[in-house]
């Protein structure tokens, strides 16, 4: 059974929507269904701070501090039935996970069950913005000054973040 196959089985999820009218448009031709990401569609999440989050590889938590999308700073979508559950896929074939106790985001989940379940308001404010959450908690880019982390319970503008499609 290919990894892909085995990945859509299951149903743990990691939601986030995306509206960005420039990059994700509405008719699912590039990966926007209005609902939800389509599978397979590559994003990046850019903070309030102009920078992108980072997978920094896995080897460390993940910091919001790269003024270009390259590969570390890009997701694959990896979709449950709904589109609106996702899951992310690091470009080290490893999945994006909160760490217990310090709460900052890391991309070195060796499987979706132990990936983490991000929700997405998809309330976006007039620029197009999103937030992300996990238990109630907001991810929060820390201005990119120190590791990404779902540590806030309201929404300030460090947890506001720009979806991009590729």
């Amino acid at each position: 059974m290919k990894l892909r196959t085995f990945i859509k089985t299951l149903f743990l999820g990691l939601t986030i929507l995306a509206s960005d009218s420039n990059a994700i448009a509405g008719d699912g031709a590039d990966g926007w269904n209005g609902r939800g990401l389509l599978d397979g569609l590559v994003v990046s999440f850019c903070g309030n701070n102009g920078k992108f989050l980072s997978s920094e590889d896995g080897s460390k938590p993940m910091v919001a501090n790269r003024s270009a999308a390259n590969s570390q700073e890009r997701f694959t979508v990896v979709s449950t039935a709904n589109f609106v559950e996702i899951y992310l896929l690091a470009s080290n074939g490893k999945f994006v996970r909160v760490v217990e106790g310090s709460n900052e985001l890391k991309a070195d989940a060796t499987s979706i069950a132990n990936a983490t379940l991000f929700v997405s308001n998809d309330n976006a404010n007039a620029a197009g913005q999103h937030t992300l959450s996990v238990s109630g908690q907001f991810l929060s880019s820390e201005n990119g000054a120190r590791a990404v982390r779902a540590n806030r319970s309201a929404v300030g503008l460090w947890e506001l973040w720009d979806v991009q499609a590729y």
